[in-house]
Parts: C-alpha cells; sequence; structure tokens
C-alpha cells in the first residue's frame, strides 16, 4: 500500500492511495489532501496487521472453509461480512431450529382448545405448506417459497386469502415462541376487492326447507341450521357456544348471544330468533344442553349434505364406509356454496325488511359495504316471504 500524488489536467492535484489486491483486484482511492490519504494509509495498515493476526490464528480446516465460502459468493456479487449479516438477521432471537414440517405439527397441537373445524382448516393450509418443504427449517423458509406455495395449488383467491392468513398467524406463533425470527409472510398482499366482483352464492326456498326437514332427526344440525339459516350466525360462531346461550321461548323473547370470545369480530351481539327458527327448535325437541355441535358433528352434517345431493368435500379422516357411501351419493345441486347458510340469511332478511342497519347488526359486520355489495336487490320480497314462512310439517 503506497500513497501517489495525482496532477489532473485542470492544475489540481489529489491523492491517490493504492489500497493493493482486494477480492483479486486492484483498489485505489483518491483524497483532496496529502494528510487525509496518509491518515486512511495508517488505519489500512493497523487494521491489516490486526486482522493478520486473527488470520494466523486460524486452522487450516477454518481457513479452507473461509476460502470456500469466499469462492460461492463470488458469482453472486457478495461478501462474506454480507452473508454473515444475512444470516444473523435471520436467525437472531431463535433458540430452537425445527423443520417445517415440526413447526406446523406444534402450532396445531397449541389450538386444541379452538373448534374443530378450525383444526381441520388448519391441518389443510399450514399442512399442504408443511407437506411441500418438510424438512425446510421453519427459520429459513422465504417469501419465495410462500409465493411458490400459494401459486402451485390453483386455489380461488378467497382460499388463497384465508390460508395464507393461517400461516401468517402460525409465524407469529413461532416467533413468539423463538422457533422463528421473522414471517416469510411479510409483504404479500392480495387485493381483497377482487373477492367482491362475483355474485355470492345462496340456497333457495326449497333446498333449505329440505335441508331443514332432514335434520329434524338430529338437533344439534338442527339447532347449527336454525342459527345459521335464520340468525346469520357464522359456523366457526356457532361451533363454540353452548345451549346456555340460547334463551328459547315466545317469538320477540327469543335470542342467541354470541359472547365476545366466540366472535369472528371480538364484540358481543344479540340474535333475536325469528317465529320459525322457534318452531324449528321445538320441532327437534327444543334447548338442549351443552355444546350445540355434538361430537362428529362435521362428518355427520356433510353426510346429510351429501345425501340431498350437494358435492362436500370428502375429509380423509372418514372411515371407508362413509366415504364409499358418500361417493354413491346423486350430485343434483353442485358444490356446497362457501357460506351459503349466511348468505341466504342475509339475503333474505334484507329482501323481507329492507333494513340494513338491523342486518349489519345480526351480521357482525364493521360496515354496511358488504351488504350494498352483495345483498341489496339480490332477493324479491315474495321470495323472502315464503322462506321467513317456512315451518315444520307433519
Amino acid at each position: 500500500m503506497k500513497i501517489r500524488e495525482r496532477k489532473h489536467k485542470s492544475g489540481g492535484v489529489s491523492w491517490q492511495l493504492d489500497q493493493g489486491v482486494v477480492d483479486g483486484k486492484r483498489r485505489f482511492k483518491l483524497y483532496k489532501t496529502e494528510s487525509e490519504a496518509k491518515l486512511e494509509l495508517a488505519k489500512a495498515k493497523a487494521a491489516r496487521l490486526r486482522h493478520g493476526k486473527r488470520g494466523a490464528a486460524l486452522t487450516v480446516a477454518e481457513m479452507a472453509d473461509v476460502i470456500v465460502a469466499r469462492d460461492k459468493l463470488r458469482p453472486l456479487g457478495a461478501t462474506l461480512s454480507q452473508a454473515v449479516e444475512y444470516y444473523v438477521a435471520h436467525h437472531a432471537g431463535v433458540e430452537e431450529s425445527v423443520t417445517l414440517e415440526v413447526l406446523s405439527a406444534r402450532f396445531r397441537d397449541s389450538r386444541e382448545a379452538v373448534s374443530e373445524r378450525y383444526l381441520r382448516q388448519l391441518k389443510v393450509s399450514v399442512g399442504s405448506l408443511a407437506a411441500l418443504y418438510p424438512d425446510l427449517p421453519a427459520d429459513e423458509v422465504e417469501r419465495s417459497h410462500i409465493e411458490a406455495w400459494l401459486a402451485a395449488r390453483g386455489w380461488q383467491l378467497k382460499t388463497k386469502i384465508n390460508y395464507l392468513g393461517d400461516v401468517r398467524t402460525m409465524y407469529k406463533w413461532a416467533i413468539d415462541k423463538k422457533f422463528a425470527a421473522r414471517s416469510p409472510c411479510d409483504g404479500i398482499v392480495y387485493n381483497k376487492k377482487k373477492l367482491r366482483s362475483g355474485e355470492i352464492q345462496r340456497l333457495n326456498v326449497e333446498q333449505c326447507r329440505a335441508l331443514l326437514q332432514a335434520a329434524k332427526a338430529q338437533p344439534d344440525i338442527m339447532a347449527f341450521l336454525v342459527l345459521a339459516l335464520f340468525g346469520g350466525i357464522r359456523p366457526a360462531e356457532i361451533g363454540r357456544m353452548d345451549w346456555s346461550l340460547i334463551e328459547l321461548g315466545k317469538a320477540g323473547e327469543s335470542e342467541a348471544f354470541v359472547p365476545g370470545r366466540h366472535s369472528k369480530t371480538r364484540k358481543n351481539r344479540a340474535v333475536d330468533l325469528s317465529a320459525n327458527a322457534i318452531a324449528w327448535l321445538n320441532a327437534c325437541g327444543g334447548r338442549g344442553e351443552g355444546k350445540i355441535c355434538k361430537r362428529g358433528f362435521q362428518d355427520r352434517w356433510a353426510a346429510l349434505r351429501r345425501r340431498l345431493g350437494w358435492r362436500v368435500g370428502l375429509d380423509n379422516t372418514l372411515r371407508t364406509k362413509a366415504r364409499q357411501a358418500a361417493a354413491q351419493c346423486a350430485i343434483t345441486h353442485g358444490i356446497w356454496p362457501h357460506d351459503g347458510l349466511r348468505h341466504t340469511f342475509a339475503s333474505m332478511h334484507y329482501g323481507m325488511h329492507r333494513n340494513e342497519h338491523a342486518l349489519q347488526a345480526l351480521m357482525g359486520h364493521e360496515s354496511a359495504d358488504m351488504l350494498h355489495t352483495h345483498y341489496r336487490g339480490l332477493v324479491k320480497r315474495s321470495e323472502a316471504a315464503l322462506f321467513w314462512a317456512l315451518v315444520p310439517q307433519g
């Protein structure tokens, strides 16, 4: 390393510090004054001496690792220091490194107290991500991995948004438990406005009648149907509720209470039960005890819809006989509509009462935007009147 005086055509003078060969290339740096160049030369010599002593302390194997790592990074235009900084940033705070498969299993185990429906969803969402990258360390999953997973499955936009939300929640939990330092989901955004471009799917009056008649022999399915179809309560919320939250009496005195701890919005709300809702509950034995949705509810609810001609996804946990019976059911209605019961309630309520503020409160929506987008003008009052007149026959 040495200093040279450089004279310019303009008449000016600068001082060039020859830093020697760095990463295979000779490096130079210019300074306005000789004193500045000498100061940097002294610093560089001190650093070289300091680094030289530390380099001399490396074993042959350690020095070989350094050279191999440097050569691997060179085509990428990265230095060893940059690689180390990247590693530290992505692994700082990680106390236990686990594979994505293990993280997925532990996260699902931590959610055992949540509804059976939610656990089944996690098995599909975070479970499919883990199945794609089972041996990849959870703290090394990148945004590109998540984007490739979402793109490869052919899911609809709403499914992608929901499943991405599950993975976000899993990584928020993982960071808290020191299994990861950051979330690979950061920066992945979908335009939810596109979800509103299509018309929502609902059931017609005869389809509702068939479902209710078929559920008369199963009180928990009847209660689920009534609360969703005539009360607009979300299926996941009903799955967390028990019969103590239902006040069953005369019309105008009966209601279902959805506590904030069970609600998607974490807010309490009370839902009035219509006269025909009360009639259907009474036809099935009235108010029960304990959890509304009993053990095995999801399988029995799926089987009932299949018998009536709906195509419902088969879960791998169903017994072989149940799967064979489902395969033999004739499909007359097509695929079961997503949130079909709740959409039917909202459409029929607005069609009958034309009261968006009351419907907004019953649905638990933060604003009336969704009502304006989806339900206004969807159902004629004559059809809605038939729906609210549905009562048990025989």
